[in-house]
């Protein structure tokens, strides 16, 4: 790829590495607030930032669906 120089190969590995992973941070935090968006307190991320839950979105019944979707 780069010829018979390991350092600057290994440089540029180095560099892609830290670019790819720069930009799949800023892709992950786009969707993760897309998600809060949407799903709002029911979604993961607000669950794992310990935002409040709401009560009545819990249920003892584990066969009992969100009946808005229900066809």
């Amino acid at each position: 790829m780069l010829g018979s120089d390991k350092t600057a190969f290994d440089a540029y590995v180095q560099n892609y590495r830290a670019t790819a992973v720069s930009k799949f941070r800023e892709a992950f935090e786009v969707m993760r607030a897309e998600e809060k968006k949407v799903y709002q307190h029911k979604s993961y991320f607000a669950r794992i930032d310990s935002e409040p839950y709401a009560a009545g979105d819990l249920s003892s019944d584990p066969d009992n669906v969100d009946q808005r979707w229900v066809l």
